[in-house]
């Protein structure tokens, strides 16, 4: 329960939902966490081939999914909601602003400042510690048709309720088969399709701007994103004298990829006429898409990759790949590795590769606007394109802070592994280590805020919405090009922000073992990962907390041993899972403790074919350490927690083979 609801109930609001004495969730719920609700889930697979000769072989597979998601975002109190309930500071015996008065509810001007009749600048908070809105000007505000604060309509606050309808499908098609060239040339043709699309809807919310008008439920939109790939693969055997022949492999790609951004209902993204008055535009929480956009790129590659054992102890492989962005150049990467065996018992292996990732149509063009808790300070924070107006605004502002202009483009990595495989005994191991080093991450950038941004571009505005309307009216940007963000407090957008390096090793011990007039195996498996961010970047640098979260908000050592035994229609599974030490340094709460979570499973083979199981995840439903600070914001357990915090699931399912 958060304390905010807690102090407002306690101070007579007998608006202000009481979780403690609601036993089914509605959209009156102070706060919702854990997962969304699911519901009209659907999922449909299919994998098929078809064998038309001893050499023709066409295949198929894909899949259909959709689902209805729908969870809750932070709640709104009705004393400080900035754009929607918080005022100025006022009077406390007249309403009017007054610098040196006390906390207000704001009100809204009907038909606008300065025509008319005229309304306070807000309803002072002076009953209870604050909490309660004067009732002697509230009874004024309600009597006169004129002056309209939310405290009238929604005096208890309220909770955005955010989801989306989500259809998925992908289908492969393909042709794989010998071409009988040059001996057994084998090859594989196929064209892959695949599409996601989500609907959004928001509930529960307003349209702060659009006052006593404003609907409560609103369609934001949605986003889609569209893959097409054509991949041609051979591969053809040579001999060379060597211990094995020497395998070529050689192909082509093309890519193709459009993320389509929707338009939402007018009401989600509209500037109303209370906008003027301090009143937040947009569907709060999650504001429309204002126009219909869509990003298209493609890419083409070329590979080539050769491998043989070159003695019975000593194999190589190496690979070339091209690879060619229509909107980031083109780079050429390449991977070496080797396998040697020392005896009957050791094996030996190393690689060395660079990769290339071009950012996403999405990444490049995402514009969205969400609210988020900025130590403990709901904002609204954007997410837009670097190539919009409001981006590259955002750019002139960095350039002239930082001396250097973000860009997005591709990011590179420099791999390494080494590792060794060994028998012991009746048991057999491996231990690999990898070192993995990526220069000009595609990430988020650290926020900035707007208005230094447009105060750097000329504006002298005291608030966002007015200093886009001054730039405006002096012909210095669009104001189409910012509809639904004149209420940002910061913004970013997707740029090569920082560079990492991730390193680590892995460990995986099994040894197979006869128990009880049946088949047994323990497995251990143990990894050890640190990742250091080498370089915070020179061009809106990420801050500490975010290099906190990259360094230390995974833990360090994870692993778990694990016991499955079959005997006749029986089979069974018993799986210790562990969590080291984690830090939440971001929240402000490190040290968090390590975790060991227990899994089982058991399936009986009722009749060939069909087999009936039931199984647990987190057995003894156990949950991470209890935030600190839970009555804030109502969380009783740390969000980004390894093991999640969801607690046990229990499950029953029937598998038929055919």
């Amino acid at each position: 329960m958060r304390n905010d609801v807690l102090g407002l109930i306690a101070a007579g609001n007998t608006a202000a939902a009481d979780f403690r004495t609601i036993n089914t969730f509605t959209d009156e719920v102070p706060q919702y966490w854990g997962q969304p609700d699911v519901s009209d889930d659907f999922k449909f697979f299919i994998n098929s081939a078809l064998e038309l000769n001893e050499s023709v072989e066409v295949y198929l597979f894909g899949n259909y999914a959709s689902r209805n998601v729908e969870g809750g975002f932070f709640y709104r109190n009705p004393t400080n909601r900035g754009g929607v309930y918080r005022g100025p500071t006022v009077d406390p015996l007249t309403g009017l602003a007054d610098p040196n008065g006390v906390a207000s509810v704001r009100v809204g001007d009907l038909d606008g400042l300065n025509f008319g009749g005229s309304c306070p600048a807000g309803i002072p908070l002076t009953g209870n510690n604050g909490l309660i809105p004067d009732p002697t000007i509230l009874g004024q505000v309600i009597s006169d048709d004129n002056c309209f604060s939310f405290v009238e309509t929604i005096p208890g606050g309220f909770v955005p309720r955010f989801g989306g309808d989500n259809k998925d499908y992908g289908v492969s098609f393909g042709l794989r088969g010998d071409l009988g060239l040059f001996g057994d040339l084998g090859y594989d043709l196929s064209l892959t399709h695949g599409r996601n699309r989500t609907d959004f809807f928001i509930r529960n919310t307003v349209n702060a701007s659009l006052g006593p008008n404003t609907p409560r439920d609103f369609i934001p939109g949605a986003q889609q994103q569209t893959e097409t790939i054509l991949n041609a693969d051979f591969a053809y055997l040579v001999p060379m004298g060597m211990a094995s022949d020497l395998s070529i492999a050689f192909g082509a790609e093309y890519r193709e990829e459009t993320f389509d951004l929707f338009q939402g209902d007018p009401l989600s993204f509209a500037l109303g006429p209370l906008a003027d008055q301090g009143f937040s535009s947009s569907s709060n929480g999650f504001g429309g898409f204002a126009n219909d956009s869509s990003a298209t790129q493609d890419s083409y590659s070329l590979y080539t990759e050769l491998e043989a054992d070159v003695t019975d102890a000593l194999t190589l492989q190496g690979a070339l790949r091209y690879e060619d962005y229509s909107a980031f150049g083109d780079t050429l990467d390449y991977k070496i590795a080797g396998l040697l065996k020392v005896g009957d018992n050791v094996r030996l292996r190393a690689s060395h590769s660079t990769a290339f990732h071009a950012p996403t149509a999405g990444q490049a063009n995402i514009t969205n606007v969400t609210t988020q808790n900025v130590g403990g300070v709901l904002i609204d924070q954007g997410t837009i394109p670097l190539s919009s107006a409001a981006g590259q605004l955002a750019a002139d502002f960095i350039q002239a802070t930082f001396g250097e202009r973000p860009t997005l483009g591709p990011e590179d990595a420099v791999i390494y592994t080494a590792g060794v495989a060994f028998d012991a005994g009746p048991t057999n191991w491996t231990v690999d280590f990898y070192n993995i080093e990526v220069e000009d991450r595609i990430a988020l950038g650290a926020n900035v805020n707007f208005l230094s941004a447009l105060q750097n571009a000329g504006a002298t505005a005291t608030d966002v919405s007015s200093a886009i309307t001054e730039l405006a009216n002096n012909n210095t940007i669009n104001r189409a090009d910012f509809v639904g963000l004149e209420d940002l407090s910061q913004f970013r957008f997707f740029t090569n922000s920082f560079d990492t390096r991730t390193r680590g090793v892995d460990i995986v011990g099994r040894m197979p073992f006869d128990f009880l007039n049946g088949s047994s195996e323990l497995t251990l498996a143990a990894n050890y990962n640190e990742t250091d961010v080498t370089d915070v970047g020179s061009v809106n640098p990420i801050n500490a907390t975010r290099v906190a979260n990259l360094e230390d908000q995974l833990p360090n050592w994870k692993g778990f041993v694990q016991w499955s035994h079959s005997q006749g229609a029986w089979r069974g599974l018993l799986r210790a899972n562990y969590f080291g030490q984690w830090d939440d340094v971001g929240n402000g709460f490190p040290d968090r403790s390590s975790e060991l979570l227990v899994d089982a499973e058991l399936g009986y083979e009722v009749y060939e074919g069909i087999e009936l199981i039931v199984g647990a995840n987190n057995l003894f439903d156990n949950f991470p350490d209890v935030n600190p600070d839970a009555g804030v914001l109502g969380q009783l357990y740390p969000e980004a927690a390894p093991t999640g915090f969801a607690g046990g699931q229990y499950y029953g399912k029937i598998r038929i083979n055919f």
